[in-house]
């Protein structure tokens, strides 16, 4: 992950994505908003967040279906849902999905602000593992034997 964690916004409701952005901008996370599914595959492109707040309805796809094309293209890349609706098969219908959490609408800043903190700090923890396993297989000759 990069210094300042990226968050890419999928939410159609211009004045919740534009809160959404503000308040996460001011907590020192790089943003970007898009409208719908098509305009988030593209942003995928060029601009690669570490984390996708994504709206479960949007006017051009279904966010559960953005979600798992999301996954297909960096599986690293961790998915929020957000919705409006407090429905319990459409969260369990998510994490199936390979969404890292689920939050309401509406959308508490502060609590969105713990949740993505709580994941980038489980990002890093990850990559730091990570690091040192491989260190320690290098180190015992683990690599080598292996093959």
């Amino acid at each position: 992950m990069s210094a300042l964690p990226a968050i890419l916004i999928v939410e159609d409701e211009p004045i919740l994505a534009k809160n959404m952005s503000r308040y996460l901008q001011h907590a020192e996370f790089e943003v970007e908003i898009v409208s719908n599914g098509r305009k988030a595959l593209e942003a995928l492109e060029t601009y690669k967040p570490d984390i996708v707040l994504l709206d479960y309805r949007l006017p051009d796809t279904n966010g559960v279906e953005l979600l798992i094309r999301i996954r297909q293209i960096d599986s690293r890349i961790r998915v929020i849902m957000i919705t409006g609706e407090g429905n319990v098969s459409i969260a369990v219908e998510a994490m199936k999905a390979g969404a890292s959490d689920y939050i309401t609408k509406p959308v508490i800043l502060s609590e969105l602000k713990l949740l993505l903190t709580k994941i980038s700090d489980e990002e890093r923890m990850e990559g730091a593992l990570n690091y040192f396993r491989q260190k320690q297989a290098v180190e015992s000759g683990l690599d080598k034997m292996l093959g």
